[in-house]
């Protein structure tokens, strides 16, 4: 197949919108290593509830602040190093539209505190979800 200029031309347009459009679009992606070192910091397992709500409530990572919602119950066990931690709930938190994804709405980066049953912190699980 020969190249010609009429041929290749308006390929690279369009590589070239997509390549502006797609940089043009700024996007604050919140790393699930920036949410790492933070929770491990302030927040390290044992913490109480009221100690996740007020870490939570005064959380910001480059003026991105997270939607926190309210303890939910509910009851399920997991085995970490050969040891089973019961779950009794958790506090689930969401930065709307900073997750890792290529275009702006598609994902919200999330973070889940998990408790037992003295309200401390067992584990948390950090996610994109889909918008």
């Amino acid at each position: 197949m020969k190249f010609t200029l009429t041929r290749v031309l308006p390929l690279a347009a369009v590589g070239l919108g997509v390549c502006l459009a797609l940089s043009s679009c700024e996007r604050l992606v919140i790393t699930e290593a920036e949410l790492n070192e933070r929770i491990y910091k302030e927040v390290p397992p044992g913490s109480t509830k009221e100690q996740v709500v007020k870490f939570l409530d005064s959380l910001e990572i480059r003026g991105r602040r997270p939607k926190r919602y309210h303890y939910k119950p509910y009851e399920y066990t997991f085995t970490r190093e050969g040891k089973e931690v019961k779950v009794a709930g958790s506090i689930f938190a969401v930065f709307p539209d900073a997750g890792a994804w290529i275009f702006p709405g598609d994902a919200s980066r999330g973070v889940i505190f998990e408790f037992d049953g003295s309200g401390r912190l067992v584990n948390y699980i950090i996610e994109n979800f889909g918008n």
